[in-house]
C-alpha cells in the first residue's frame, strides 16, 4: 500500500526502515527513504506505524519528532 502519495512511499519500505532500528520519527522515515514530507497527509499514518512498532515503555513520548 502506498502511504505517501507525494513520494510514492510504500508501507513495506517504511516497515523495513523501522525494523532496522535507526528510524524513530516521521522525519527519520523520510530521511531513510531519501525524501521529505510535502503535503503532510501521510504523517498521521506514518505516526501510527511508528507507534505500533514502539516499545510500551516509550508510548508516552508522542509527536512528530519525539524519539521512540
Amino acid at each position: 500500500m502506498i502511504v505517501c502519495i507525494c513520494n510514492a512511499l510504500r508501507e513495506r519500505e517504511i516497515e523495513r526502515n523501522v525494523s532496522t532500528g535507526g528510524v524513530q520519527t516521521v522525519d527519520d522515515v523520510f530521511s531513510a527513504a531519501g525524501c521529505e514530507a510535502r503535503c503532510g497527509t501521510c504523517v498521521p499514518e506514518i505516526e501510527g506505524m511508528l507507534l505500533r512498532k514502539r516499545p510500551a515503555s516509550s508510548a508516552t513520548n508522542e509527536g512528530r519528532n519525539a524519539p521512540l
